[in-house]
């Protein structure tokens, strides 16, 4: 899966990247990180994340999860730059899921899905060659979480406050 970022205050989507800023004012040049202002989201399950934030269900990580084959990069720092040293090949993420900053007493929970604490997830079977089965579940999860994260009713100040 791919990537956006969303904006931690306003919670809007960005699908351009985070790349730096910078700009020349009075001979002096200025740069800014807008990386530091945004959280990466999986692309499949940003909207239903950006839904859950506006309507005061606080996200801390999430996944939409993966078939076999995902590559994740391995970085190493040298003279203050990140450096691409090689990719590690994860078989399985078998699930999909969003862990929110505390525990909130949702009245219900998306179809399919199981809740510990404060994480809701679904898991998928690990049968060897079922690549697209397990891409099928993953995109039917991301419409289930879309579908949920609509009908959720937004948290009350009193709530929020909880």
């Amino acid at each position: 899966m791919s990537a956006v970022f969303m904006h931690k205050m306003t919670y809007a989507l960005s699908y351009g990247g985070c790349g730096t800023l910078t700009v020349t004012k009075n001979g002096k040049e200025y740069t800014y990180t807008p990386r530091e202002d945004f959280i990466e989201v999986d692309e499949l399950i940003a909207v239903p994340v950006q839904t859950l934030n506006r309507k005061g269900y606080k996200t801390a990580c999430c996944c939409a999860g993966h078939a076999p084959g995902h590559l994740f990069p391995i970085a190493k720092v040298e003279n203050e730059a990140i450096t691409v040293t090689d990719y590690a090949w994860d078989p399985w993420n078998t699930a999909t899921y969003i862990t929110f900053d505390k525990e909130y007493a949702f009245p219900f929970l998306p179809k399919g899905f199981t809740r510990q604490k404060n994480k809701i997830f679904k898991e998928y079977d690990k049968t060897e060659n079922a690549e697209w089965q397990t891409m099928l579940a993953i995109m039917e999860s991301a419409k289930t979480l879309h579908d949920w994260a609509d009908a959720l009713p937004p948290l009350s100040e009193s709530q929020k406050a909880m």
